[in-house]
C-alpha cells in the first residue's frame, strides 16, 4: 500500500495508536503516550497524516482516524465496530473447540496413546495461536 511506503516509523506509531484508541486525542496526549521528544514532533507527523487523508482534526483540536488502512501490525487485526480483534484469535478458538470436541468424543476410547496424542497436538495448536494473538496485542501502543 502506498501509504505505508510514505509513512515513517513515528507517523506509523501515531496512526496505530489512534486506531487502537478509537477516540480523538490531543497532540500532547499522543506525544506523552508514545514518549516523543516534544509536542512539535507529534504535530509534524500528525500534519503529514492529515495531508494523506488518514487523520482529521475535530473542532477541539484533537486528531482522529478519518480513513482506516491496514498498515504494519494492523494487517493482522479484524475490525468489528470500534473493536480490533487479532485474526489469530479465530484460529485459537477453532483449535480450542476441536480440543474440547475430541476430548468428549474420544474420552471412551481404549487407545489412550492416540487419545493423548490428539489432545496434546490440539492443545499445542491452541496455545500457539493464542500466544501469537497476545504478541500482536502487545505490539499496539498503550499508555
Amino acid at each position: 500500500m502506498s501509504e505505508e511506503l510514505e509513512l515513517g516509523e513515528k507517523a506509523r506509531q501515531i496512526y496505530i495508536l489512534l486506531v487502537a484508541e478509537g477516540r480523538p486525542m490531543s497532540v500532547r496526549d499522543i506525544q506523552a503516550r508514545l514518549s516523543l521528544s516534544s509536542p512539535s514532533v507529534a504535530h509534524y507527523h500528525l500534519k503529514k497524516l492529515v495531508k494523506m487523508g488518514l487523520l482529521a482534526k475535530d473542532k477541539n483540536g484533537h486528531y482522529y482516524v478519518r480513513r482506516l488502512v491496514k498498515i504494519g501490525v494492523l494487517r493482522n487485526f479484524l475490525f468489528i465496530g470500534r473493536y480490533a480483534i487479532p485474526k489469530y484469535i479465530f484460529y485459537s478458538v477453532f483449535f480450542l473447540s476441536l480440543l474440547i470436541s475430541c476430548a468428549i468424543v474420544f474420552s471412551g476410547t481404549s487407545d489412550l496413546g492416540l487419545f493423548f496424542l490428539t489432545l496434546a497436538s490440539l492443545a499445542i495448536a491452541f496455545f500457539s495461536w493464542l500466544h501469537e494473538a497476545l504478541r500482536l496485542i502487545r505490539r499496539i501502543p498503550r499508555g
